[in-house]
Order: structure tokens, then C-alpha cells, then sequence
């Protein structure tokens, strides 16, 4: 391992571009957070569902990681230089005569260069093992992003299922309703029984208790739909789209 020391100048300008790329950070995700629409269509969902889904975060974080284990495994096969300083104040400066030999603020820097010449297969075994890792979380994302894909288009069309369920109950109710009203009349005409004034009665409540449960089931897979593409629950977006009926193949 060959070392040398190498002359050190330290200039602290890189704090500014820092604080322009953070708030620059700050910035964007601000006014994506911010985001809201009246309407929510499926491209729209699968989208927010790709950047907030917190399933899907995790995974392209475990890629950072590996991303960072390939660079980890490579810096050890390449020089490194460890910087140092030193600060040294004497209170007194030997002198000849007028003239100082010395100052009593004395700086010092060093950068050391070091070079690993043989590590036994260390580094090439490190390297194989970092990109293997790497490959399978990406292997793992694209499954991430297949099964959230999945996820968004089932509780999607499971809203658009609701809704027409809800639209079938509530049709329900207005026949139940016409038809009460339509025995009601016959019984004063004595053209029908009690019975049936009864039964219409019961067709009624029932109608009205599937258009309730109906109501609950949209409720409750928008409020799923909203959780898992990361939106606020209070979201007053509308889920437009349409189901369509496709044949299968004879």
C-alpha cells in the first residue's frame, strides 16, 4: 500500500448550493402535495398511486440501497485520501536577533492517498454480491409495481361496480314506491287484499335496505381507493369512468 501526502485548500462555497437544491426540494413536493382535482380517472389514480403508494416507496428506497451497495463494493477497489487539519498556537516564537523564527499561528492540512493492491477476491466477490442484490430488488420493484398496478385497477372498477350498484337500488326503490302507491289504490277500490297492500309494503322496506347497503358498499371502496393511491380520505374528487362489458373469447 503506497501512501503520499498531498497540499489541502478548503473553500466553504458548497453550503449555498445545498440550500438552493433543498428548497428546491421543498418546492416541488409543496406544490405536489397541494394538487387537488374535482375528478379522478384511472390514468389518474395509477398515477398517484406509482408516486404515493407507500408499498411502492419502499421498494425504490431498497433500490437506493443497493444502488449504494454496488458504489460501497467499487470505492474499495479504487484510492481513497483521508483529510486532515491541525491548529496549533505557541505562546512563544524562538527569535535571532530581529528576526522571528516562526509564528505563533501555525496550520497545518494533509490528504493521505492510499491504494489497495491485493485484497484476495475481496472487492470482485463484493461486487458480484452488491449487483446480484440490485437485481433482485429490481426483480422485486417491477413485482411492486405489477401487483400496485393490479391493486388500483381492482379497487378502481370496484367503485365504478358500487356506483351502478347503488344506481340498480335506488331504480329499485322508485318501482317499490310506485308499486305501493298502485295497491294502496286498488285496496281502496277493494280490488285488492290486505295482503297485498302488505307485500308491497315489505318489497318497499326491503328496497330501501338494499339502496342503504348500496350506498355503504360505494362509501366504503372509495374510501379504500382513496387510501391506497394516497389521497386525503375528506377528498371530495368524483371517480369517473365506465365498465364495460367485454365477451370472452368462444
Amino acid at each position: 500500500m503506497a501512501q503520499r501526502t498531498l497540499p489541502l485548500l478548503l473553500r466553504p462555497a458548497a453550503h449555498t448550493i445545498l440550500s438552493a437544491a433543498v428548497l428546491l426540494c421543498i418546492a416541488g413536493i409543496t406544490s405536489f402535495g397541494s394538487e387537488e382535482t374535482n375528478t379522478l380517472t384511472l390514468a389518474d389514480a395509477l398515477s398517484l398511486a406509482s408516486a404515493r403508494n407507500l408499498g411502492l416507496q419502499a421498494a425504490r428506497q431498497e433500490s437506493e440501497i443497493a444502488r449504494g451497495n454496488i458504489t460501497e463494493a467499487r470505492s474499495a477497489a479504487l484510492p481513497s485520501v483521508d483529510l486532515g487539519a491541525q491548529y496549533t498556537r505557541l505562546d512563544d516564537v524562538a527569535s535571532f536577533g530581529d528576526y522571528q523564527m516562526g509564528e505563533k499561528d501555525n496550520y497545518e492540512a494533509t490528504a493521505d492517498l492510499s491504494q489497495v493492491l491485493y485484497a484476495g477476491g475481496q472487492v470482485s466477490a463484493a461486487l458480484r454480491s452488491a449487483r446480484e442484490y440490485s437485481a433482485a430488488v429490481s426483480a422485486r420493484i417491477d413485482d411492486t409495481e405489477s401487483r400496485t398496478s393490479y391493486e388500483v385497477h381492482a379497487r378502481f372498477n370496484r367503485v365504478l361496480l358500487a356506483r351502478q350498484n347503488e344506481s340498480v337500488a335506488d331504480a329499485a326503490v322508485k318501482l317499490a314506491r310506485k308499486n305501493l302507491a298502485d295497491v294502496s289504490a286498488l285496496v281502496e277500490q277493494g280490488m285488492a287484499t290486505r295482503f297485498d297492500l302488505l307485500r308491497a309494503e315489505e318489497q318497499l322496506s326491503r328496497a330501501e335496505s338494499d339502496s342503504l347497503a348500496a350506498s355503504n358498499e360505494l362509501r366504503v371502496a372509495r374510501l379504500t381507493l382513496l387510501r391506497f393511491i394516497g389521497l386525503p380520505l375528506h377528498s371530495s374528487c368524483i371517480v369517473t369512468g365506465d365498465l364495460a362489458f367485454q365477451r370472452g373469447a368462444d
